[in-house]
Formats: C-alpha cells, sequence, structure tokens
C-alpha cells in the first residue's frame, strides 16, 4: 500500500513539528522555510490581485489593532503572521496619505520588524515629507525600496506655485521644493530603481497634472 501524504510529510519532519503541526491542523508547518515562503508569496499575489485597488493598500488603514487589511493567511496563527506578512508586504504599493498615516505605519513597522520588507511607497501629501516628520523617517529606514512615488499638489505648497492666474503657464520650481523638504534619504537607498513624481495643479475645469523627472 503507498504512503499516504500525511505519512510521506511525517517521514520528512521531526516527530516534534509533525506532531505540532497535526494538532494545529496546518501540515504546511511540515514543510520547509523556502516551501512555505513560495506558497505565501503565491497566496499573497493572489489576495492583491482580487482584493486590493491596483495593489495598493493605504496606510491609515494598517495598524497593530486593524487586521482587515491583511491577507487570512495572516490570521492563521503567530507564526504564520510573522512567515507571511513579509511576502505580503513586499507585493503591495503603501500609500501614505496624511501625516498621521505616515506616523502609524512607522509605528507598524517598527513593532514588527518589516521595514527592510516594503518595496513600494506612494507618497500624496507633501507635507509628510517635512524635515522631522515619519515621512523621511519612512524612506531612511525602508533600505529596500525599489520605487517612490510622490503625487501632490500645487495646493499642498502655494508658496513655490509661482503662477496664480489659471490661464498662465504651469511652472514648477524644483529647487523650491527640494529646499522646503527631506529627500536625502533617497539618496542613500541602495535598492532603488525608480523615483517618479507628478504635480497636479488645480483649475476651474478641473485638474491638471505635470510629471516631473
Amino acid at each position: 500500500m503507498a504512503p499516504t501524504k500525511n505519512h510521506a510529510l511525517k517521514k520528512k519532519a521531526p516527530p516534534s513539528e509533525y506532531a505540532k503541526a497535526l494538532a494545529s491542523g496546518n501540515i504546511l508547518q511540515c514543510l520547509p522555510l523556502e516551501l512555505r515562503q513560495e506558497v505565501f508569496a503565491f497566496a499573497a499575489l493572489h489576495y492583491i490581485r482580487f482584493a486590493t485597488k491596483d495593489g495598493r493598500i493605504q496606510a491609515s488603514d494598517i495598524s497593530e489593532r486593524v487586521h482587515e487589511w491583511l491577507p487570512p493567511m495572516c490570521h492563521v496563527n503567530d507564526d504564520f503572521f510573522l512567515e507571511s506578512l513579509p511576502m505580503f508586504l513586499r507585493h503591495i504599493d503603501i500609500v501614505v496619505g496624511e501625516t498621521y498615516t505616515a506616523y502609524g505605519l512607522f509605528f507598524f513597522l517598527q513593532a514588527t520588524g518589516m521595514f527592510s520588507y516594503i518595496y513600494s511607497l506612494r507618497y500624496t501629501d507633501a507635507g509628510t515629507l517635512a524635515p522631522s516628520f515619519a515621512g523621511p523617517q519612512l524612506l531612511k529606514e525602508c533600505n529596500n525600496l525599489r520605487h517612490v512615488a510622490l503625487s501632490f499638489r500645487t495646493d499642498d505648497f502655494p508658496s513655490i506655485n509661482r503662477h496664480k492666474k489659471c490661464m498662465q503657464p504651469f511652472y514648477f520650481d524644483k529647487k523650491a521644493f527640494l529646499e522646503a523638504h527631506s529627500f536625502r534619504q533617497l539618496l542613500t537607498l541602495k535598492h532603488i530603481e525608480k523615483v517618479s513624481q507628478i504635480v497636479f495643479r488645480k483649475f476651474p475645469c478641473g485638474l491638471s497634472c505635470r510629471r516631473v523627472h
């Protein structure tokens, strides 16, 4: 008689680990860590594709007390949470809005030790990147960032918006903007692949945008 799947797993895993996994109902724990990570990565990508909008998660939803933003695999037990959360974080685009959301995200990543698994950040409020705020600290601690996107409106920094009339040419003073905000951390990121910046200007008929390279 051919061995059952449980018997096959028992031969590969130490008896104590197998007994623990069988008692908890998680035979997946018997697999080597590398295989479990492959499973968690596949599950994370599936969740991101069908349960998020364009793979983006709002930083305001990320909290130690709020768990609705987490995929189901993070809710199984503490071991699954610690092993699957990195697979999830490295595949999402985290949108950082108001300043308080940057602080919330920073404290969550600090408490879980997950800074190095953040690959993409998207800032939508220029004030978040002011010196001594949490925005620059995120850029500093998330040292494996691949993509940073900056999407701002000229209303966020009126002193930099040189043209007040709607019909005048759009002008964005990059030097003044860089002087008013902390971007030095971007220069220390060794794995960065892309930094994009979009500036929106509000018109009576709607929004106009300009990509700044």
